[in-house]
């Protein structure tokens, strides 16, 4: 009897909700018995079977802001020719060319419920097959419906997709699909249903680019009597903590209305409600096409108070070509919301994403006054220094894009 092919995800705290959909469907389509499946928590678990020389399939799933590890550890997978390496998620969704120069033989573009299954079973029957250069794209969008996020192999669930795309653009943000599909309410309960079965009653969350926007029928229409159906089901089931309207589901601030605010204080646990405000500057604003204004903030900031919610606030700082006054605009929010509602906001540096239009664009340094007035206002609880994580994250990733382009001859101009 032949041994079954090795299939390696290598599973990071930033892939941990993909993968288990990836599982689901390798085993909906009925050929997950005919491979040894693991999961390298860490890099050295792969390198076991690297140094043994062995055959096997090796699965990436990443973003942007993972290229320096990503690019470390398969400059070391790549000395063995018998390894096949897979990849994708936002990064090869969003630059598949720039991602087969990295070292993978095979990119999935898109959703891969379809075609990730489908490759291992065109790999299972060849594996001794030349696969270098694929990019693979599906042929369909997949219902979300038929899409889980669990498996018979890893016990792990995450939080649920309830919505798969946005019905914005903005410039530095790569949704993937131009037009939301939405979750039914049925399939959710089968979701919860397997959670109940797994003995899971703890806590449930929902991922949505736009909480309140589940179920809409066009941009900042919110449809509450569908949200409420949703939280409603699954407080009915149980569970101790329900979820809504924080981290994956945070909310934009055009959508924020009273009556969504009373449902989520009816059926959640959660005491704060999150936003994306991303700026304080109107102009940069404007350029960034949010799809909001500085007057949506406040009201939003405003609101989520009154109902008795810590309001959180993201900011992104360091966009292309961000001024100094517009940046001072940007702290200068940060503290009024906190003075004045209490809020706390995370305050993020702008890292370019693949597949985004200010993909390749270089991020403005923070300016020194405005680095000195974020230093007093984390002291002050208004705000995080997440930012200071991020410039370094920011610079590394933006040196190796220009790194990686020089070695294909072809750096664009922007990134020089």
């Amino acid at each position: 009897m032949s041994r079954k092919i090795l299939l390696i995800f290598r599973r990071t705290q930033a892939n941990r909700f993909t993968l288990p959909v990836l599982l689901h469907a390798l085993e909906a389509s009925g050929i997950a018995s005919q491979f040894e499946i693991h999961f390298a928590d860490r890099f050295s678990f792969l390198l076991r079977f690297q140094q043994k020389g062995e055959k096997f399939l090796a699965v990436y799933s990443f973003m942007t802001p993972h290229l320096p590890q990503v690019i470390q550890e398969v400059q070391i997978l790549r000395k063995n020719p018998k390894a096949c390496l897979i990849a994708g998620g936002p990064h090869p969704t969003g630059d598949p060319q720039g991602t087969l120069k990295m070292g993978f033989d095979v990119i999935f573009v898109g959703e891969g419920e379809d075609t990730f299954p489908g490759f291992c079973k065109e790999y299972m029957e060849n594996p001794d097959g030349n696969w270098k250069g694929r990019i693979l794209k599906p042929d369909r969008a997949f219902p979300l419906d038929e899409s889980f996020p669990f498996s018979r192999i890893d016990p792990f669930m995450p939080p649920l997709e309830m919505m798969r795309g946005c019905f914005y653009h903005c410039r530095f943000c790569e949704t993937g699909i131009k037009k939301p599909r939405f979750r039914s309410l049925d399939s959710a309960e089968t979701f919860i249903n397997e959670m109940l079965r797994r003995n899971y009653r703890f806590r449930i969350g929902f991922i949505c680019p736009s909480g309140f926007e589940y179920g809409a029928s066009g941009a900042g229409k919110p449809n509450p009597e569908r949200i409420e159906a949703l939280l409603a089901m699954a407080r009915s089931k149980g569970i101790r903590y329900v979820e809504y309207g924080i981290f994956p589901s945070e909310v934009r601030p055009n959508t924020v209305t009273s009556l969504l605010l009373r449902i989520v204080k009816k059926y959640c646990s959660n005491k704060k409600i999150t936003i994306g405000a991303q700026t304080g500057s109107p102009p940069l604003l404007q350029r960034i096409g949010r799809g909001h204004s500085m007057e949506d903030i406040e009201s939003a900031v405003a609101n989520i108070t009154a109902h008795g919610f810590t309001c959180q606030i993201d900011f992104i700082l360091g966009f292309p070509e961000e001024t100094l006054e517009d940046q001072m605009a940007t702290v200068e929010l940060i503290q009024k919301f906190h003075r004045k509602y209490r809020s706390r906001s995370h305050v993020h540096y702008f890292l370019p994403l693949a597949g985004t239009p200010w993909y390749l664009e270089k991020p403005t340094p923070i300016y020194p006054q405005v680095k000195e007035k974020l230093k007093q206002l984390t002291h002050a609880g208004a705000c995080t220094n997440w930012w200071e994580k991020g410039i370094e994250q920011s610079e590394k990733t933006v040196a190796l894009l220009q790194t990686l382009y020089e070695l294909a001859g072809s750096i664009p101009q922007r990134l020089s």
